[in-house]
């Protein structure tokens, strides 16, 4: 299953937002939570 699907799943069952960031990129978590800009994919109920 691919990780969209699996959080389109997660949006239908009550989860508010997921967030899909790329493991890849070395300090990935940091980039989100810390620029402006981030690094990831947001998928939101709203």
């Amino acid at each position: 299953m691919s990780k969209t699907r699996k959080q389109a799943e997660n949006i239908c069952s009550g989860v508010s937002k997921c967030l899909i960031i790329n493991g890849r990129l070395d300090h990935s978590v940091l980039l989100e939570i810390l620029t402006d800009e981030g690094v990831g994919a947001l998928i939101s109920s709203d």
